[in-house]
């Protein structure tokens, strides 16, 4: 009986010592935070570059200073740093975070949604049933000495309006 006792002890410590991390540190979650299509950003100071800037100039200095000011707002006012920010067909950041921060977030004005950051695959185009249908070739023939050509289209799935996609 005092062995089983014994054993019960130590699988509820394993247990526990699996399930709960280390003393001191916070498990963090990628997340994108998404704010409001209202949001007066222009009532926000504008964002000054910081060392994210100066490491990677290229990726931050493209960006709208008054959603970087509102984002500069609410890494001081909850405690994180983040590691992108978007400010043109979508204005918010990109973030590892604690629940207690996620949760701070979702119950802020200025945030619309949180919601995790997972990796995307892209898959290989099906042929619609149509071209298949009609034996069209899968690439088209080009004749002899024409220059290559190569077209790429990227969707993100977001509806907005897209004035380089139309058809004139």
């Amino acid at each position: 009986m005092r062995l089983r006792a014994v054993l019960f002890s130590f699988a509820l410590a394993l247990v526990a010592s699996v399930a709960v991390p280390l003393s001191g540190q916070r498990t963090l979650e990628p997340v994108i935070v998404v704010f409001h299509d209202d949001v007066r950003f222009q009532s926000f100071l504008p964002g000054l570059p910081d060392a994210r800037f100066r490491a990677n100039p290229k990726a931050w200095a493209y960006l709208d200073r008054q959603v970087l000011g509102a984002v500069h707002l609410l890494e001081n006012q909850y405690g994180f740093q983040s590691d992108h920010v978007y400010s043109a067909t979508v204005r918010g950041f990109a973030a590892r975070l604690s629940r207690d921060q996620i949760e701070a977030l979702q119950r802020d004005p200025l945030v619309a949604y949180v919601e995790h950051d997972t990796p995307l695959q892209s898959f290989e185009q099906v042929v619609p049933w149509g071209i298949d249908r009609i034996g069209a070739a899968p690439e088209p023939q080009r004749p002899p000495g024409a220059a290559t050509v190569n077209v790429y289209v990227l969707d993100n799935g977001i509806e907005r309006p897209q004035r380089e996609l139309t058809a004139a």
